[in-house]
């Protein structure tokens, strides 16, 4: 799979998210297969379209959840024949829920804006194994970053 990450960093910066719906049809709409890199074999102006694949994507926008129906684009290089699904910032590898749904689940977490992981569960119409799974890879980036920072004093 191939991330394209320009949007992520302004996520960061905005007070509120863009819909995410229209992120992802804005990178699909402007995405420059020309400037892509093969993540397996490193070449370069090598990709042409290959397939395609829908996939549910949950967001959350105006205090709301809503499943979307999105259409994945999958590239083929010609190099090294292998295929690579175009995944912008907005989706998260191997999960259904955006990035934005996500960070709003940790962060009310984090603040306790409701009473109880059942209420805040309840909210965003996940179970609470999913809200334990969500938290666990939450914690698991913490730890990963803390490491990376510790190595990086030393360099």
């Amino acid at each position: 799979m191939i991330r394209l990450f320009s949007q992520l960093c302004k996520c960061f910066k905005q007070i509120s998210f863009e819909n995410e719906i229209n992120i992802f049809d804005e990178h699909m709409k402007t995405l420059n297969i020309d400037a892509l890199i093969c993540p397996f074999c490193g070449a370069k102006h090598a990709f042409s379209p290959f397939a395609s694949y829908k996939r549910h994507l949950v967001t959350y926008d105006n205090n709301g959840v809503h499943n979307n129906v999105i259409t994945i684009s999958r590239y083929i290089c010609s190099s090294c024949g292998h295929t690579h699904a175009i995944l912008p910032s907005v989706i998260v590898p191997y999960m259904s829920f955006s990035f934005k749904f996500i960070v709003s689940v940790i962060h009310d977490y984090l603040v306790c804006k409701f009473n109880s992981v059942e209420s805040m569960c309840e909210h965003y119409d996940i179970a609470i194994s999913t809200f334990y799974r969500i938290l666990n890879n939450f914690n698991l980036c913490i730890k990963f970053f803390k490491e990376l920072t510790h190595k990086t004093d030393y360099m």
